[in-house]
């Protein structure tokens, strides 16, 4: 393959990424996400105050992890896959797409990429707000904020290959979505000290966040090596399987 044939494959990738930008930020649902993912970050400080720059340091962490990390992250990765595939359909633009120079492969994955800046943009967004008002509160080292950001991307990595592939197999995506969300809660926290906890995707982001900071939670008998291998197996596997049930499907 050319050079010039890779530069038009990403910028009409890029393009397709633009599209995806627009329909799942200015729209009322892109709107409610945004809301959905700052108003918190708001509300949770006023609520939660601290009075040391330990205990600032420490409620910007747990929260960070507990509320964004593990539940709202995930998430926003589920309501923008579910934007990304479902609005192409409702709307018919997905039939413009295809008659373009487009294999079906490159839609799923510009689709995922899309899903990634705009989940990024809104993480960062969201988190940013969270260490402001609290660093008010107690100063809190800088490089907290930026491992923070660093599993956050992490976890949109997994999260958005996941949602988007039970968006194409799913009758229900958004149920089964925060089904899993639950049930990752559930693992990680029920059975925090057994082996099923190796079942739960927010440790083994936590696990590789430990090689950062000493206060993320490590999985015993459990490399963070083996847990980015873990989550880049199932990011591929994910991908993969929604590029075959996208070529296979016949929905246009």
């Amino acid at each position: 393959m050319r050079i010039y044939d890779i530069l038009g494959i990403i910028l009409r990738g890029l393009q397709l990424v633009k599209l995806s930008l627009l329909q799942m930020i200015f729209s009322k649902r892109g709107i409610a996400i945004v809301f959905l993912a700052v108003f918190p970050s708001i509300l949770v400080p006023s609520l939660f105050v601290a009075d040391n720059a330990l205990e600032a340091s420490r409620d910007f962490l747990q929260i960070s992890i507990w509320l964004y990390l593990s539940v709202l992250l995930p998430l926003i990765c589920l309501l923008l896959a579910s934007m990304t595939i479902n609005s192409e359909f409702e709307s018919k633009t997905i039939v413009q797409i295809m008659v373009r120079p487009f294999r079906r492969e490159e839609v799923v994955f510009w689709k995922y990429i899309g899903v990634l800046v705009t989940t990024f943009m809104v993480s960062v967004m969201s988190t940013g707000v969270l260490y402001l008002l609290y660093s008010i509160q107690g100063k809190i080292e800088l490089k907290l904020l930026g491992d923070m950001i660093c599993l956050e991307g992490i976890s949109m990595i997994v999260y958005g290959s996941l949602f988007l592939f039970i968006n194409f197999i799913m009758g229900r995506p958004l149920l089964w979505g925060i089904f899993l969300i639950l049930f990752q809660q559930m693992v990680g926290i029920m059975f925090f000290s057994t082996s099923l906890t190796l079942f739960a995707i927010p440790r083994h982001i936590l696990n590789i966040g430990s090689e950062l900071d000493s206060r993320f939670l490590q999985i015993s008998h459990f490399s963070p090596i083996l847990s980015a291998q873990v989550l880049g197996v199932l990011t591929i596997m994910s991908l993969v399987l929604s590029m075959l049930m996208f070529r296979f499907k016949d929905r246009i």
